[in-house]
């Protein structure tokens, strides 16, 4: 009989040291996750420009946006859709089929942690 309660003291004695540790490993990888998902969020921003390619297959527009209010510096981005993205055209939603080079947009964009820049939301004016 003695020999079983030192057994079983053994195993209870086991299990309350490795509980702190499995403890704290639980709460260092929630630590650890939540700052990931932080570092890939990024400020929304929103510039207004014109369509210059659509690429259906790859998911993303080209828009062509000036750097200046005068519009004398134009710059051209890739910008990539996101599956939630929503294109708003006269109040309503459209499809993404309805895209067309020459369309003059608003975008609203963040960057993934590719730092690539992706649509949440498009409006063509």
């Amino acid at each position: 009989m003695r020999m079983n309660n030192k057994v079983w003291l053994a195993i209870l004695t086991g299990s309350l040291l490795l509980y702190p540790v499995a403890a704290f490993s639980a709460t260092e990888d929630a630590v650890t996750s939540d700052a990931v998902v932080e570092s890939v969020q990024a400020p929304e921003q929103t510039l207004s420009g014109k369509i210059v390619l659509v690429n259906l297959e790859e998911s993303y527009v080209i828009v062509e946006y000036s750097l200046e209010e005068d519009n004398t510096i134009t710059e051209t981005a890739v910008f990539y859709f996101l599956p939630t993205l929503k294109i708003m055209q006269n109040g309503g939603e459209i499809v993404v089929s309805d895209l067309k080079e020459g369309d003059s947009v608003s975008v609203s964009y963040g960057t993934d942690e590719n730092n690539s820049k992706v649509i949440s939301t498009l409006t063509i004016k």
